[in-house]
């Protein structure tokens, strides 16, 4: 499945003259080809399918699946969430009923491996402080220790939990449920109306990204800031879509902003650890390594703030790379007229 989204990315960008202008990103779509057909996107989201269910499989049949194993269950699950639902919402209305209890149930999934997911993380933030040996100058009731030792426990337990939790929706049938449901609906008439639905799904998307970058601007916090990575993700699941099927060659999603939404993740692992400190022992911060911490924490925090701040989402289509609305400069403004002085009098002079 993924052979079909190159790893390779390519920006357009268009700046203003001012360098402290915003930039705008401009994501050169390409018009509909004949690829864009129900069965080419209905095997599309199959595949995705399949490779959600081998990750759930993974997972349930080890015994202490690993970091990398949640993180691949992890993906895949946020993947197959937001390319099913735009091809029920593509396609016709068969099927689309019984779509929201499925979205539920996979969002619950998705959910719960995304919180021990969150304490691998915080596992290795921790370890990395510790560098992996023994106290040495610390003492083993600190803060930093008594979290290590708890996120043990919380990674143990969560994973015991999870794997029960999938393997009561793989004996209930919900990848299964999740195929009938697609296969009722990816039934789009024609090749346009597939082109037109998933270019106002990626509006969609695209407007609530923008809004969400907006909310976090006027009062940043972490919950608006990892909002703002969640939108930008679902936007660029469906741009890779789009590439997919359409055979572009390389990806039309802005490096620049895959970028972005890769250190929003990393910002919010740090936001989870952070709280969980907060909460453990409130005068943690004093220790040094605690320091060191939050000065870090708080410089990524505000290089982020300060990069968002500066961009700028737009999203301009265009046919076999020509723009289908010509950018147009306006011409200079013509000097305005100098007003006529009266002559100074005499009396005056």
């Amino acid at each position: 499945m993924y052979a079909l989204l190159p790893r390779t990315v390519r920006s357009g960008r268009a700046t203003g003259p001012s360098s402290s202008a915003p930039e705008r990103f401009i994501i050169m779509a390409k018009s509909p080809t004949s690829s864009l057909s129900p069965a080419t996107l209905a095997r599309y989201v199959r595949e995705c399918l399949t490779t959600t269910t081998a990750s759930t499989d993974r997972v349930i049949l080890r015994a202490h699946p690993t970091a990398e194993d949640l993180h691949d269950l992890h993906r895949d699950l946020r993947r197959l969430r937001t390319l099913a639902g735009v091809a029920a919402r593509v396609g016709r209305r068969a099927g689309r009923g019984a779509w929201p209890a499925l979205d539920a149930r996979l969002r619950r999934a998705t959910r719960l491996v995304g919180e021990v997911r969150d304490l691998d993380v915080a596992l290795t933030l921790v370890d990395r402080f510790l560098d992996g040996s023994s106290p040495s100058g610390m003492s083993t009731d600190s803060a930093l220790w008594t979290l290590r030792r708890r996120l043990r426990d919380d990674t143990r337990t969560g994973r015991e939990l999870l794997r029960a939790t999938l393997r009561a929706e793989r004996q209930a049938g919900l990848f299964e449920e999740v195929a009938v449901a697609l296969g009722g609906s990816i039934t789009a008439p024609t090749t346009e109306a597939i082109a037109r639905g998933l270019e106002e799904e990626r509006q969609l998307l695209e407007r609530s990204a923008r809004r969400a970058r907006k909310r976090s601007m006027r009062r940043p916090s972490p919950e608006r800031l990892h909002e703002v990575r969640v939108r930008v993700r679902r936007w660029r699941y469906l741009s890779d879509l789009q590439d997919a099927l359409q055979g572009t060659l390389s990806s039309t999603f802005p490096r620049r902003l895959a970028s972005v939404q890769r250190r929003l993740g990393e910002l919010h692992d740090r936001d989870v650890l952070a709280l969980r400190l907060d909460e453990l022992d409130p005068d943690h911060r004093r220790e040094p390594w605690a320091r060191a911490f939050h000065v870090e924490h708080r410089r990524m925090r505000h290089d982020l703030i300060r990069e968002l701040k500066r961009l700028h989402l737009r999203h301009h289509r265009t046919a076999r790379g020509v723009p289908d609305r010509p950018t147009t400069t306006r011409p200079p403004r013509p000097a305005r007229p100098r007003r006529a002085t009266r002559p100074t009098s005499a009396r005056h002079r």
